[in-house]
């Protein structure tokens, strides 16, 4: 199939690079574009410095908002730079948001993508209930195919 279009959501862990990593090695077709995302939380403004005084603390809010992009510019710039060595047709894209699923789901829609893939951190069920997945909520809640890729599991000790 020509032109696909392959969401990969990235956060700079291990999860996300084996992800990355198997669409490379396993699914990649000429002709596919992968579009690398990243959401970027932005640091909030203390709450004791909240109007009227939020001018007063700008610069300081400015310089971690400066900072905390810069660190995932950092991150991203890997990724382009592993793109540009696979001779893959890529988009680096950076979005201000919460990173959650309904984002990765949002910008799916927003780029008309075919597949999304992306990593797990294989937490066991109650730990996914309690701190929720973000796997999880984007294989319920999208309108197109996803591939979850598993972590690796850990050979069983023998006694």
């Amino acid at each position: 199939m020509e032109g696909r279009k392959i969401l990969i959501p990235v956060d700079g862990s291990e999860h996300s690079e084996r992800a990355f990593d198997w669409y490379a090695e396993l699914l990649h077709s000429p002709g596919d574009e992968v579009l690398v995302v990243h959401c970027i939380e932005l640091p909030p403004v203390p709450l004791e410095h909240q109007f009227p005084f939020v001018f007063a603390y700008y610069e300081e809010w400015s310089a971690m908002v400066k900072e905390t992009r810069e660190q995932h510019e950092a991150m991203l710039r890997s990724y382009e730079d592993i793109c540009k060595e696979k001779k893959l047709h890529y988009e680096i894209m950076m979005v201000v948001g919460k990173p959650a699923g309904d984002v990765i789901c949002q910008v799916a829609r927003d780029v008309s993508a075919n597949l999304i893939v992306l990593g797990t951190r294989g937490q066991g069920m109650i730990r996914r209930t309690i701190l929720g997945s973000v796997s999880d909520y984007v294989v319920h809640h999208s309108h197109l195919p996803v591939a979850v890729i598993p972590a690796p599991q850990e050979p069983e000790q023998q006694a």
